[in-house]
């Protein structure tokens, strides 16, 4: 998702990635990854149903595999990382302000590179406690 197209929130922060991501929608509320308006990014979750864990990196570049069902939410906080599928099927150039949310039911090879030394990335993991795929939906 590109900036300026999430939601803006009361306090000055932007939401950009929630379970659900509607109001109103017939399903529990799960986890929200957040902007602040001081351009920090919050992850809050129900620790009953999600378990996080959140790194953050700096002018690094990272390959790994994402687990099946697994949820992995990739938020620039300075300068640009290219975000690409390990084997090359697709490529996103992210800026500050963009966010990828990589998802699914199977493994997938990803690849996060750093444009340049000052490059800033915070990359949350959320994965179900009971073992169920997470799903997100745009």
């Amino acid at each position: 998702m590109r900036a300026g197209t999430h939601g803006r929130r009361p306090d000055g922060g932007v939401t950009l990635a929630a379970c659900p991501d509607t109001p109103g929608r017939p399903v529990p509320w799960r986890w929200t990854v957040r902007r602040t308006d001081t351009g920090a990014v919050e992850v809050e979750v129900d620790p009953g149903s999600i378990t996080v864990g959140r790194t953050d990196h700096r002018g690094e570049d990272l390959g790994f595999e994402r687990d099946g069902g697994v949820v992995l939410v990739a938020v620039p906080v300075h300068g640009e990382y290219l975000v690409a599928h390990g084997t090359g099927p697709w490529q996103r150039t992210l800026g500050s302000g963009d966010v990828a949310v990589l998802e699914g039911e199977e493994p997938e090879p990803v690849r996060l590179t750093a444009t340049g030394p000052d490059a800033e990335l915070c990359l949350v993991r959320l994965a179900s406690t009971t073992g169920q795929p997470l799903r997100w939906v745009p």
